[in-house]
């Protein structure tokens, strides 16, 4: 029987080391930098009072002593040469001693034990993450890394990097934030036997892919070899989410669920200007640099300053215009830059009408010129934001440095930000930087409250209809969930126009909704000049109204919407607020079809304490 417990006591000791080495790093890390130090201490003791009795020579028995505290760690011990001190003949002592120099062996010999065993570690730890939501995360460098140990915080995600090869020290970090790295063919291919081993089944957890290597072509074939999979695996697209980092127009037709087509359930495009823009607005929104009356009216006009005109500037004046109009305001932007005339072809030619419908110029000048010093003179007082986006941090941060300076000087309080592949960065009155966000973060990539919110809104555009929010969304394209989500990241705006209070307890006056509604109109406007549309013209219109009633004589119904052209990009109600009745009009003149466009904006309005309650962690 003691035999046996002595077994068994000794497996077990060598299960909880294998387990430790095995789980999340960072924890054996904390565990095996506080047994060093113990060990060596306690050493230290131990063969410091063995040699003060056992030797007497004093110089002797220093040395001795640090010798055989350094071949702990080497696996040796000296435990003849000191059992002669009195408390080395009690069974206690030998057993503290014993522990030690396990301690020591386990210190020193948990690298080589990874090495030898690595494999079967591997599979180890990736057992251990067959639980709660997956994250897969295709492409390692600096910002998955960064992303990889956010999401692993979270005792809900696991996280597993996929890439054909890893740097020593890049593997390292995946190890020590508690991920698992694949780099195997069956990870690489995204085969059905990858699947199984990280426990995707049909009714079985959450998949998140993160296809963000810096190469978007490969980013787009390794989403589609792994679609092919989740397909042979039968994996609802409702338990599926993609974030690609590659260009909007490649990627969603392929990969996004349709009717009749399998694809992920939830997709978003993203590429570095346009996510450095975004995490601007989402840390430093435009609305909190407004004044607002009792009536959720501004009282005040927005006026942005952009230096640069590359595409992260570029992004930036585009979310500015999406976040910036309110009922009562005017919009206003100065881009300055001296190469703006020669880089803006693309911008001008697929955003015209955005340029002829904003107060939007441009100066071809630097901005540590004279005009900019003339500029701020003569507007400094109205600014609102400043964003610069030179491409050059070294230039960034000199003209940052300059223009808070001047501000300061002129006693002007005009917030400025750093915004560029690195990151965003807000800069105090001093020049100093007060704030930095990363640009990859978690819930703005994946967007999974925010998707929530733009379901909900979906649904209350899809009613009448039986089915569930989620279905609806599912078959939903990929640009009306872009204006859902555009509607929903605005909802803080609104609360805020209409004094922070809690929406839940919301009791609007007529003078608050309707200014709200005005103002739902004018981000409704502006994200589609944003995405490139055009006021749609007469004969467009009566065009257009004339297939949608040869549509429904033939059939009994039409495909098309009268007042929408995506293949086009025109939009009938690009006009303003009080010219949206008149459109009811002619629609239901030229149609028979009833509409109340003015209604939708207040619609949207009107959602915002449930879209508060999801923001929150409510349900659908």
């Amino acid at each position: 029987m003691e035999i046996l417990s002595v077994i068994l006591s000794t497996s077990l000791a060598f299960v909880i080391i294998i387990l430790l080495l095995a789980t999340k790093s960072r924890v054996a890390g904390k565990v095996t930098s506080g047994l060093v130090a113990l060990t060596a201490i306690s050493g230290l003791l131990i063969y410091g009072y063995g040699f003060a009795h056992t030797l007497d020579s004093f110089p002797l028995a220093v040395v001795r002593a640090l010798l055989a505290v350094c071949g702990m760690f080497l696996g040796k011990n000296e435990l003849s040469a000191i059992s002669g001190a009195p408390m080395m003949q009690e069974a206690w002592a030998q057993i503290i001693f014993w522990l030690f120099h396990l301690l020591a062996l386990y210190i020193i010999a948990s690298a080589a034990i990874v090495a030898v065993g690595a494999e079967a570690l591997k599979k180890l730890q990736l057992w251990l993450a067959r639980r709660g939501r997956l994250n897969l995360i295709y492409g390692i460098d600096s910002d998955s890394l960064s992303l990889g140990k956010q999401l692993n915080m979270s005792k809900q995600d696991s996280v597993v990097f996929v890439d054909r090869k890893a740097s020593t020290g890049a593997a390292t970090a995946i190890s020590e934030c508690g991920a698992v790295l694949r780099t195997d063919f069956d990870a690489l291919s995204s085969s059905p036997k990858f699947l199984r081993s990280v426990a995707l089944t049909r009714r079985g957890r959450e998949l998140t892919v993160y296809a963000i290597s810096k190469d978007p072509a490969a980013n787009i074939r390794y989403a589609q070899k792994l679609l092919e999979s989740l397909r042979q695996r039968n994996i609802s697209p409702q338990k599926t989410r993609l974030v690609i980092l590659c260009q909007e127009d490649r990627a969603i037709e392929k990969l996004q669920v349709g009717q009749d087509k399998y694809g992920f359930g939830f997709v978003a495009a993203v590429n570095e200007p346009e996510l450095a823009a975004r995490v601007l607005m989402q840390n430093f929104p435009p609305y909190r640099h407004v004044q607002f009356d009792a009536d959720a009216r501004a009282t005040s006009d927005f006026r942005a300053l952009i230096i640069g005109f590359g595409q992260t500037a570029q992004a930036v004046l585009r979310q500015l215009v999406m976040n910036g109009q309110f009922e009562g305001s005017t919009f206003h932007a100065a881009v300055f830059a001296p190469d703006c005339q020669r880089v803006d072809g693309y911008f001008s030619s697929s955003y015209d009408a955005l340029l002829k419908n904003y107060d939007i110029q441009f100066f071809p000048c630097d901005a540590r010129s004279r005009d900019m010093t003339q500029y701020i003179q003569e507007h400094g007082n109205k600014l609102r934001y400043v964003v610069i986006c030179t491409g050059s941090e070294k230039t960034n941060r000199e003209i940052a440095e300059d223009l808070c300076a001047h501000f300061s000087r002129q006693n002007l309080t005009i917030p400025v930000y750093e915004c560029s592949r690195q990151g965003v960065k807000a800069y105090d009155k001093d020049g100093t930087v007060s704030q930095q966000e990363p640009l990859y973060q978690p819930h703005l990539l994946n967007m999974r409250q925010l998707d929530l919110m733009a379901m909900k809104l979906n649904h209350q555009y899809s009613q009448p209809t039986e089915r569930t929010a989620l279905e609806c969304w599912m078959d939903c394209d990929y640009f009306s969930r872009q204006s859902s989500r555009a509607s929903a990241d605005f909802a803080n705006a609104m609360i805020f126009a209409a004094g922070e209070k809690d929406p839940t307890q919301w009791e609007l006056t007529p003078a608050q909704l309707l200014n709200l509604s005005k103002t739902e109109h004018l981000r409704w406007c502006a994200f589609h000049y944003c995405m490139g549309f055009h006021p749609m013209s007469q004969e467009e219109f009566l065009h257009r109204a004339e297939e949608y009633n040869r549509q429904r004589k033939e059939t009994g119904k039409a495909s098309i919407r009268v007042g929408k052209n995506m293949a086009g990009r025109t939009h009938a109600c690009l006009i303003d607020w009080d010219s949206l009745p008149m459109l009811d009009e002619k629609e239901k003149a030229l149609t028979g079809h009833q509409v109340n466009y003015q209604d939708m904006d207040t619609q949207n309005v009107l959602m915002i304490p449930k879209l508060y309650q999801l923001s929150k962690g409510g349900s659908l």
